[in-house]
């Protein structure tokens, strides 16, 4: 029998999952396995982020190709000792400028003014431009930002 994952490089640890990576896994079980391919699904899918889905608990889901609604948490399933392979890197992100194509398209998150992605001081009101990049940071920094964007 041919392995599945052949040529695949498999997932070492959380900290190499990326939003819009394509991966492979086996079935936990006999049972579950059934369920899926009596319903047409394979085991891959693609990771995605709360920004994607608000309601996954977790930074991170793995949402199921065939399935939106079937989504499992690959950071615990690398930590309970599952194998995930990766099939294709998330591509990077596509930079648009919103007054040539506008702030809303299809899968594209606006980042500007006002937003919640937007810088949200102003020269002035929060600081002279020489203290300005630090009181960006420190205020990106504490939003949360950073545990999302990823």
């Amino acid at each position: 029998m041919s392995d599945p994952f052949a040529g695949m490089v498999k997932i070492s640890g959380a900290a190499d999952l990326r939003r819009g990576m394509r991966l492979a896994w086996a079935w936990k079980d006999d049972a579950t396995r059934l369920d899926a391919e009596r319903r047409g699904l394979k085991p891959q899918g693609r990771v995605v982020t709360q920004a994607d889905y608000p309601n996954i608990a977790s930074r991170l889901g793995l949402v199921v190709d065939g399935d939106p609604d079937w989504i499992a948490d690959p950071a615990l399933m690398l930590e309970r000792g599952r194998d995930l392979w990766l099939i294709s890197a998330a591509e990077p992100p596509e930079v648009l400028n919103a007054k040539l194509t506008g702030k809303s398209r299809a899968n594209a998150v606006y980042i500007g003014r006002p937003s919640n992605w937007g810088n949200p001081f102003s020269i002035g009101k929060h600081g002279d431009l020489n203290v300005f990049p630090a009181v960006n940071r420190r205020g990106f920094f504490s939003s949360g930002v950073d545990q999302v964007a990823a």
